[in-house]
């Protein structure tokens, strides 16, 4: 075995190498996707086999432990540990519960120090251990006593691996066979080299291979440089005698170059590179200048999208920042991840794992519109599915506010349909006009008696449906299950009971779910784990947190030197600013203290190039920066930072851009690319009328309903346009429709007060007693307003009272003025909103300090929250 180190100063220039008939055949481990994309790129020749055996480091290192780093195993072990945490018997509650809180960061540093080769009997070899260092080896020690698979791996990787394994590994990635003359490992892209990567290529010797490490090195510059010496060293088995050669033929100086030559002098001085940053002001200029563009949002045809789109890669400095935020506007573009919390079927499966508590089985809101919006919940006689009934749950969700347990709900929603059945019959009528729909009922305001008893008999169905799911799902009188059990019924549920045959569901929704059942059968373990931990471990799996994706959307910085292989049309290189660079540096694994973690390095030297790496930080952000700066055509590269993202606010440009005087540029000054449609709509508007009929416009002209386009016309249009009539589902607002409803019982004189708050008071359970008895006494200090009885339709008449319905929370004395001001202005109303619905004028909002009584206040976002009005009550 033979370990050599070669270096070369231009990544273009590599056949004028003195190695590079040696290595072009060999077997090539590269740090990253983008390092190894790159050297294919510019090396790789299919006809004389030059380069063929590229591979990265990961996915070498999961090939020879397949089962070890699938996410399958590490839900496994996170449901282990769990069960683990909830067992302890310790006095300190808070220490304990800091551990289970902190479950997924403890699991990785666990896993880490596994393969590391460190054990928890090593800690005792610590000077000092805190309270919380000394729990997390407890917890360690317990961990492996029902698991043994730590220890399996940490032999494994001491043992190290033979040529044939390795051969077999390579050939099962790249789905061919592995040629080589003689077994050689170049790698490249080991600027830094982290601890798992060290005892995983130590474990590589065992093959009998040669290494031979092929470095990316400027001797002119090795204050920066240098630093790369200190991982690939003597000391840690590699070599210290490195052969330096340069391929550059002149010494002319780039902006990187000049950023170097600066720290060689002892002092560094500033020097005008004459390139320029671009300011964006946030995120979401960011997005819709660059990310839009180059990506449009919605469904498109890729394929057509790529050949009109030029090759670019966007690189930040916060990429796992950006990134964490971008899938939700591009979930397609994770689907290497396969984040199944990004489609409303794994939002189910991950919300439906949240419902089995100690007491039993629990609903929420969210779990419930999961449930619906997820289009499992499917009547097969009607073919109607609960995805289109998702607006008519929220609008019954206000009477189930105080629900916890299943049983609550179902009691519940037995009252509401007792109510429909009882009192709302009484107020219906075969062939009711819209407007008489609208005012007949004093009940038909208030969002959860406002649907149709068939409406609310479909929500019952599909409520029965998820009931019968999760009962399926649980074991309902245990508090643990065996984990290979709970995911064969989960992969049973899903494979007899998932939405597979619903008509509405998505092609890729399909693929997504036949996916899933394919992972779910590789889960077999006999260890119990406690349904209060699978809720979070679930969503965890879901949404791909458990798996490493080596694609990322956008390219962290520490990949830019991949770039330097490439042709790209335009890199896009963002987070350039004071928080972004110099790099973070490395944290310490939770729970450990630095000086733990130093100990423990003392022991295990691989440990010690994460602290290397941390004392590096900045040589490591110049070194990236150099190469993007000098290796990058200035043309294709455009520098920038985002002022404000997140909770970084007023950011500045990094200290190095402003060193090599980069000019400052706002992006509405630079970017000229118009802001694209984000995405296309998924009813098509060709298909409306282009006049509305006769019979529509008579049926607005509704004195009621035209006081609140008087009042509001964006109003008008959310309650009569987008709604047969608009309903309040706002708890504030169900105050004054439960004073209004007290006073028109008031009239009955039959009945006392306690009668009237028991009669009013069942039409809103949610709340305490209490608190109905404290809005009566309100309504008691009021005095009675006689209203007349006013001619709706032909010889029906409805109380005037009505208006306290329809404007809930608005005070008499202004009421009176506004339904004063709509008949004043009755005929220029009419004849501009006859204009509104022939042409495409919209209607505009007009806030105020009603706005907080507007029943579409959460839509609108003109509307005005007035915390401090004074307007409301009578």
């Amino acid at each position: 075995m033979k370990i050599e180190v070669y270096t070369y100063d231009d990544p273009k220039k590599w056949r004028a190498h003195s190695k590079y008939d040696d290595i072009k055949k060999a077997i090539h481990l590269c740090s990253t996707k983008n390092m190894a994309e790159g050297i294919k790129e510019a090396y790789q020749d299919q006809g004389t086999g030059d380069f063929m055996s590229v591979f990265t480091i990961r996915e070498v290192m999961d090939a020879l432990l397949k089962e070890w780093d699938s996410p399958e195993e590490k839900l496994r072990q996170l449901l282990k540990l769990s069960r683990v945490i909830a067992n302890l018997q310790i006095v300190n509650v808070e220490l304990k519960e800091a551990f289970r809180k902190n479950k997924t960061d403890l699991l990785d540093t666990i896993r880490s120090l596994t393969y590391i080769g460190v054990s928890p009997n090593d800690f005792s070899y610590v000077d000092v251990l805190t309270e919380k260092e000394r729990l997390f080896q407890e917890i360690w020690r317990a961990v492996e006593e029902v698991d043994d698979t730590y220890e399996q791996v940490r032999e494994k990787v001491r043992q190290g691996w033979s040529d044939t394994e390795l051969i077999r590994a390579l050939e099962d990635i790249s789905e061919s066979s592995v040629r080589t003359d003689a077994l050689r490992l170049v790698l490249h892209g080991f600027y830094f080299v982290t601890p798992e990567q060290q005892v995983f290529l130590e474990g590589l010797k065992s093959t009998g291979a040669d290494f031979l490490f092929f470095n990316l090195y400027d001797e002119r510059f090795p204050t920066t440089f240098d630093f790369t010496r200190a991982f690939i060293s003597g000391r840690f088995g590699w070599e210290d005698d490195w052969k330096v050669e340069n391929l550059r033929c002149d010494n002319v100086l780039g902006a990187g170059g000049t950023l170097l030559k600066a720290y060689e002098g002892g002092k560094v001085e500033k020097e005008d590179s004459g390139r320029k940053i671009i300011r964006y002001e946030s995120f979401f200029d960011f997005l819709d200048r660059v990310i839009v563009p180059l990506h449009p949002i919605g469904p498109h045809d890729e394929d057509k999208d790529q050949e009109d789109v030029p090759s670019s890669q966007i690189v930040a400095t916060n990429a796992d920042m950006l990134n964490e935020v971008l899938i939700q506007y591009y979930p397609e573009k994770f689907s290497k991840g396969r984040n199944f919390l990004s489609y409303p079927i794994g939002q189910f499966i991950g919300r439906i794992h949240q419902m089995k508590k100690k007491e039993g089985l629990v609903l929420d809101e969210e779990i419930l519109v999961s449930a619906f919006s997820s289009g499992w919940l499917y009547n097969p006689s009607s073919r109607k599915n609960a995805r289109d009934y998702t607006h008519l749950l929220r609008k019954v969700l206000p009477f189930f506010k105080d629900c916890h347990l299943t049983e609550d709900w179902g009691k519940r929603l037995s009252e509401l349909e007792s109510l429909y059945d009882t009192v709302l019959v009484r107020f219906e009528k075969p062939g009711d006009t819209r407007r008489l729909q609208s005012v007949r009922s004093p009940f038909v305001k208030i969002s959860y008696l406002s649907l149709t008893r068939q409406q609310l008999s479909d929500i019952r169905f599909f409520y029965e449906q998820l009931l019968f799911l999760s009962e399926e799902l649980f074991v309902i009188e245990a508090e643990e299950a065996r984990i290979g059990e709970h995911f064969s019924r989960l992969f049973e549920l899903i494979k007899i009971h998932g939405p597979n045959d619903a008509p509405d569901l998505l092609e890729e929704e399909r693929e997504v779910l036949s996916y899933l059942n394919e992972r779910l059968k590789q889960i077999e373990d006999d260890n119990f784990f406690l349904y209060e931990d699978v809720g979070e471990a679930i969503n965890l799996y879901l949404s791909g947190s458990l798996e490493k994706d080596e694609n990322p959307f956008i390219r962290p910085f520490i990949e830019i030197d991949g770039e330097a292989f490439k042709e790209r049309d335009k890199v896009y290189l963002t987070g350039m600013d004071d928080r972004g660079l110099p790099l973070d540096e490395f944290d310490i694994p939770w729970p450990l203290q630095e000086r733990t973690f130093e100990q423990l390095s003392e022991r295990f030297t691989a440990l010690e190039l994460d602290l290397i790496r941390n004392r590096s930080v900045k040589q490591i952000s110049r070194y990236l920066l150099y190469i993007s700066l000098e290796f990058l055509p200035v043309a294709n590269l455009e520098v920038s930072w985002m002022r404000n993202f997140l909770d970084r606010e007023n950011l500045n440009q990094s200290v190095y851009t402003r060193q090599l005087k980069f000019r400052e540029t706002s992006a509405s000054e630079e970017v000229a690319t118009p802001i694209t449609t984000r995405r296309q709509n998924a009813f098509d508007f060709t298909t409306l009328p282009e006049q509305p009929d006769r019979s529509v416009l008579e049926e607005l002209m509704f004195f009621d309903f035209m006081v609140e386009y008087d009042q509001c016309p964006r109003r008008f249009y959310y309650s009569y346009i987008l709604e047969k009539h608009p309903v309040f589902e706002d708890e504030f607002i169900h105050q004054f429709q439960f004073t209004s409803l007290l006073w028109v019982l008031k009239r009955e004189p039959s009945l006392n007060d306690t009668q009237r708050l028991k009669a009013v008071g069942r039409l809103f359970p949610q709340w305490t007693n209490y608190k109905k008895q404290s809005i009566a006494l309100k309504y008691k200090s009021f005095v009675e307003e006689i209203t007349s009885e006013i001619e709706v339709e032909r010889g029906i008449e409805i109380s005037g009272g009505r208006v306290d319905f329809q404007l809930p929370g608005i005070k008499r004395e202004t009421r009176k003025e506004w339904l004063e001001h709509a008949r004043t202005n009755m005929r220029i109303n009419l004849n501009e909103l006859t204009r509104k619905l022939t042409t495409d004028e919209p209607f505009e909002a007009i806030p105020g300090s009603a706005c907080k009584f507007c029943p579409h206040l959460d839509s609108c976002l003109e509307g005005e929250y007035g915390i401090d009005s004074k307007e409301g009550g009578r």
